[in-house]
């Protein structure tokens, strides 16, 4: 019987950083799976405030560049939620200790399970491009006044008043090899629109040995 052993990387790597992105502008990398079996890449649009995004909102592009870049399929992607229902504050400072799940939460708005958030990292909405070092999307669990519980633990520290909003969409995406692709996300928007916070995360599958 044939066994067969993958290798690759298992630690997520940033294609595109966590950053803000405002209106009429665009983030932008490529991710080089030429020399890769496959891969997959995950794509993240944050709410900063429940003012709509204006036009269609972030569209998070992934698409293959063929002959080195040289030909581009132009679109391969997905449109986000246009608005979030809540925008709320942490209250306190938590540190994330590979246990916390719930922690107390401020201001107007009621989350509900299976609410998917964005957490900034900021007391408040940044410049466009600003790095967001701490940036974490999690899922909620359930929601009791004033104690918020996620689904598991938090990743990264939360700072007293940092700022989560609601309607956050998340894209996973399995991805073939031998191609190098484009990562995209453009807000598209001729107006001011609310702020949002985007990242792309992404893994490698370097071969897949059999024997």
């Amino acid at each position: 019987m044939s066994t067969f052993t993958p290798s690759g990387t298992d630690t997520g790597q940033t294609v595109i950083s966590p950053q803000a992105l405002t209106a009429g502008n665009i983030a932008y990398g490529t991710l080089d799976l030429r020399g890769k079996f496959g891969g997959r890449i995950a794509m993240m649009v944050g709410k900063g405030s429940t003012t709509a995004l204006t036009n269609k909102g972030v569209q998070a592009i992934c698409r293959p560049a063929m002959n080195g870049g040289g030909i581009v399929v132009p679109k391969v992607g997905y449109s986000n939620t246009l608005t979030a229902t809540y925008q709320m504050t942490v209250t306190n400072a938590v540190t994330a200790n590979g246990s916390v799940q719930s922690f107390a939460v401020g201001g107007t708005g009621t989350p509900a399970d299976n609410d998917i958030l964005c957490f900034w990292g900021v007391t408040a909405l940044p410049a466009n491009g600003t790095a967001l070092p701490t940036l974490e999307f999690a899922r909620v669990h359930s929601y009791s006044s004033p104690t918020l519980t996620l689904d598991t633990y938090i990743r990264q520290n939360k700072l007293a008043g940092e700022i989560f909003a609601s309607n956050a969409d998340c894209w996973f995406l399995t991805l073939q090899g031998g191609c190098l692709y484009e990562v995209i996300f453009d807000y598209d928007a001729t107006s001011a629109g609310a702020a949002c916070a985007v990242v792309a995360y992404y893994q490698t599958d370097d071969s897949v040995v059999g024997s």
